[in-house]
């Protein structure tokens, strides 16, 4: 397999098209800081790079536990939206790696929210915590939380309040009433998309 290949499967593999659905949150919450004339082009990238590598790791986690408790070898409806990416059952990459490269892209993330913690607000800490622990333990033990029916909540609460609030901290330093209004729509657009798969289960 060349290099192309090689890049082209992981970016399945992270399943990064959804990428330009999650990294809203920061151009939401971009554009509410700039209306007030606080804006940084490099608060923006850096919330950008933070938001999709959290997905990353979000997502290559979960493909392994979902594959370690045998739910998406079980998936007989699996889709574009639903099922994971499908590389580990294709047998295309081995469970190990991608979780080696799911926790190394939480480790690089945590590394750059450090940053923005210690010279910017300390306050951010509480953000990126809840961030990549709710990312981790969304289908990994022992919490397994989507596996007890706070799969939706959980992407409500990460792409939108936590996303879109934490980014308007870091521009801002502080969080205001409409921070949290504008979060509110982008949290139910993620939400939204994990019901992309229901019709095709329903006609299946």
């Amino acid at each position: 397999m060349g290099t192309k290949e090689k890049i082209m499967l992981w970016i399945k593999a992270i399943r990064a098209p959804f990428f330009s659905a999650t990294i809203m949150s920061a151009i939401i919450a971009g554009a509410l800081a700039y209306s007030e004339g606080r804006f940084s082009w490099l608060y923006l990238f850096g919330a950008i790079f933070v938001i999709a590598g959290s997905n990353t790791g979000i997502n290559l986690i979960n493909d392994y536990f979902d594959h370690k408790s045998g739910n998406d070898e079980v998936n007989k409806y699996h889709g574009p939206f639903s099922g994971g990416s499908r590389v580990i059952q294709d047998k295309l990459i081995k469970p190990r790696s991608i979780l080696i490269v799911g926790i190394s892209s939480f480790i690089i993330v945590t590394l750059i929210g450090l940053y923005f913690v210690i010279f910017i607000n300390l306050h951010l800490l509480w953000f990126g915590l809840a961030a990549v622990l709710l990312g981790y333990f969304y289908t990994a033990a022992p919490l397994r939380l989507a596996y007890r029916g706070l799969g939706e909540i959980l992407v409500f609460l990460k792409a939108g309040p936590l996303a879109v609030c934490g980014t308007y901290l870091l521009f801002t330093g502080t969080i205001t009433l409409e921070a949290l209004l504008i979060s509110i729509p982008q949290g139910l657009l993620l939400t939204a998309i994990l019901f992309i798969n229901l019709p095709t289960i329903i006609i299946g």
